[in-house]
């Protein structure tokens, strides 16, 4: 086992007697789907990701932000590549879900990983940060008195759209989909981008992360206002519903498993 995995490990043992929300999103995530291939994997991923992808600029790469974007791709890719491609994000897995990669088990099983995954996260590498001097790492944060709640969801939402469009052009569409490393490498080009474009609170892109790191900075609180939830996972599932709907629409897809040209009202011929 290396290292992440007994961290995580003593870790979940410890928050799972102590936190019902977290132990119930572990057994739900264990009766949905496969345990190892579904929930375990994502489990791990979403880990390896934090310690890896949030650490950038802080703990590692902190000369420059070319140094810091070079480091950013090789972590993402290395995370992608250690999890057997972890979808690491319910609003991704969402919208694979929407058009039929994979079943509602494993939308149930990936999801509730995610968050019992960054539930876990924040406060082993806090436990690093403290012990070693380091910086500790954050995550996306939603001030309400600082942007208005309509740039937040603008952001979020479109975000989110651009992230899922990404993965499926790179992934279904385009001549390096083949190709793991230029597919892995464009793919992490444009996250990086699209987290300088979408600015106002993040961009999050990703449910788990926020609310749990939302929880985690409030100590242990889950946050109280509507809007936090709004921008943090409304904005992401609606962005993850219309990317599967639109997708859907011009490759001639079905979303839900239904045909998504005979929902959007296209008649055969159409969109050809």
């Amino acid at each position: 086992p290396t290292f992440e995995t007994c961290m995580m490990g003593k870790v979940l043992s410890r928050l799972l007697s102590q936190n019902k929300g977290l132990a119930a999103l572990v057994a739900a995530g264990c009766a949905a789907g496969d345990f190892k291939d579904d929930f375990l994997r994502e489990l791990f991923g979403v880990f390896v990701m934090v310690g890896t992808q949030f650490s950038a600029g802080k703990w590692i790469a902190t000369g420059s932000w070319q140094t810091e974007w070079v480091y950013t791709a090789c972590a993402t890719i290395g995370t992608d590549w250690i999890s057997g491609g972890a979808n690491l994000n319910p609003a991704v897995s969402l919208f694979l879900y929407a058009v039929g990669e994979i079943n509602r088990r494993q939308f149930i099983a990936k999801s509730a990983a995610a968050f019992a995954a960054i539930t876990c996260a924040f406060p082993a590498f806090d436990w690093i940060s403290n012990n070693l001097s380091l910086p500790l790492l954050t995550g996306p944060v939603f001030e309400e008195h600082k942007r208005s709640l309509q740039t937040a969801l603008e952001h979020e939402f479109k975000a989110t759209v651009a992230l899922c469009m990404t993965i499926a052009a790179v992934s279904w569409e385009l001549p390096i989909k083949d190709n793991y490393m230029m597919k892995m490498t464009f793919i992490t080009m444009m996250v990086r981008g699209i987290c300088e474009r979408y600015n106002a609170v993040g961009p999050a892109m990703n449910p788990a992360v926020a609310i749990a790191y939302a929880a985690h900075f409030r100590q242990g609180r889950y946050p109280t206002s509507v809007n936090q939830y709004l921008v943090f996972c409304g904005a992401p599932a609606a962005g993850a519903l219309v990317s599967a709907f639109a997708y859907a629409a011009v490759s001639n897809r079905k979303v839900f498993g239904y045909p998504a040209r005979a929902l959007l009202g296209f008649s055969r011929g159409k969109l050809a």
